[in-house]
């Protein structure tokens, strides 16, 4: 384990380890990558506070020194973010590919599933048929 140094400054959360997230940046003792904080807070608009409560392995102090890591390594951080995202949809199109079609339904047609609906805003069933 070794400790992210930037600047002369440390970064005692942050840490690089071989075969883990690819060699990202992740917060010391987890498999929490650094990029998965700045998504969180930045594009999810989750405060500090609300990350604790979500991943509650994770303390104030791990989430501050990651958002300061981040400010000093943008481009790394931000690179990751975007392949990530990248092999996220690529996985999407593949999982799309293998999606096996409903019993009798035909190419285009829309498949047959045992409830009434979909609510189009949350996406929820809407009476499910045993």
């Amino acid at each position: 384990m070794h400790p992210a140094k930037s600047n002369g400054r440390d970064h005692p959360y942050v840490e690089w380890r071989p075969g883990v997230c690819g060699g990202e940046p992740v917060i010391v003792g987890t498999r929490f990558p650094v990029r998965s904080v700045v998504t969180s807070i930045s594009r999810l608009g989750m405060t500090p506070e609300e990350m604790v409560k979500a991943w509650p392995y994770l303390t104030l102090a791990h989430v501050h020194d990651a958002l300061s890591f981040y400010q000093d390594h943008r481009v790394v951080i931000d690179r990751a973010i975007r392949e990530n995202r990248e092999t996220a949809v690529r996985r999407g199109a593949a999982d799309l590919d293998a999606v096996p079609k409903a019993r009798g339904a035909s190419r285009g047609a829309a498949p047959t599933y045992p409830f009434r609906d979909v609510d189009r805003l949350s996406g929820m069933r809407i009476g499910f048929i045993p």
